[in-house]
């Protein structure tokens, strides 16, 4: 008998890791089911039979004593939202805000491009930033950080926001990346209109994307030691950037001071986004 309570209980818990709903499919046993937790009620209540035994419904649990396997967390947002809902891979999604600056950016990039819309070839030529003082809009600090020269310009950018915004957003959620997205980008068209003059025009996600690179790094500085790996990883590339700027050649076309404006901003939005959410947990 307790080899087969063992059993029941191991196919409990395989049955919870495979999001079947149960935590206990010990179906044999007399007594009645009664949940431990919130997390067991509400999968209790969402799926009533036994996963295994469909034909009997779930009583006790064993009685060697069952601790859950999932965290506090995990039973937090089971009894706000329901049972849990997976990805197909096991693991939940971190990355919305990110595919969603990802799809704006693709959006403006072709809607700029697309013949039937464009006057011109560049309906939205008024959205980027223009050094120029009497043709300089304040919207422009924010809208320019979307618009691009050309599809190489456009890839480039989205492959550093996807990566290291990614790493933002699983650290310092939805707002959080939207938030530091948005102040690097106005901080490095800040920088850019300062210091350069005359009728130049700026485009484009580099400054924001630069100041993701520091954000990034810095948000995964944990006790962690896969995080450290990660902010190894992340932060060694940064520098290696950020390294070119100050002593590489020249390239004309390039903003140089944005790029290096938005990785100062990156560190601003970084201990920004970080007293918010200190603010939100307290």
């Amino acid at each position: 008998m307790a080899v087969r309570s063992t059993w029941a209980r191991w196919c409990g818990q395989a049955a919870c890791l495979m999001g079947l709903g149960l935590l206990h499919p010990a179906c044999w046993a007399p007594a009645a089911f009664t949940p431990a937790g919130p997390l067991q009620a509400t999968l209790a209540q969402g799926y009533g039979r036994c996963p295994l035994h469909p034909g009997r419904r779930p009583s006790a649990p064993p009685a060697l004593g069952y601790k859950p396997l999932l965290s506090r967390r995990a039973e937090q947002r089971a009894t706000i939202w329901g049972p849990i809902s997976w990805t197909d891979n096991g693991r939940k999604r971190g990355d919305t805000a990110t595919c969603f600056l990802v799809l704006l950016n693709m959006a403006v990039f072709f809607y700029e491009r697309f013949p039937l819309l464009g006057r011109g070839g560049y309906p939205l030529y008024a959205w980027r930033l223009q050094h120029h003082g009497s043709r300089f809009q304040p919207f422009q600090l924010v809208a320019s950080t979307f618009c691009h020269s050309d599809y190489r310009h456009l890839a480039g950018n989205l492959f550093g926001l996807y990566i290291f915004g990614r790493a933002v957003e699983e650290q310092c959620g939805t707002s959080g990346l939207i938030v530091a997205y948005l102040v690097c980008g106005v901080f490095a068209n800040l920088a850019s209109l300062v210091r350069l003059r005359g009728h130049i025009v700026s485009l484009g996600a580099s400054g924001a994307v630069f100041g993701l690179f520091v954000a990034a790094t810095l948000a995964k500085i944990s006790p962690d030691w896969r995080s450290l790996v990660e902010c190894y990883v992340l932060g060694q590339f940064a520098w290696s950037q950020l390294q070119m700027e100050f002593t590489g050649p020249y390239r004309p076309g390039v903003d140089h001071t944005a790029h290096i404006a938005g990785a100062v901003g990156g560190l601003l939005a970084f201990l920004i986004v970080r007293r918010r959410s200190r603010w939100s947990r307290d």
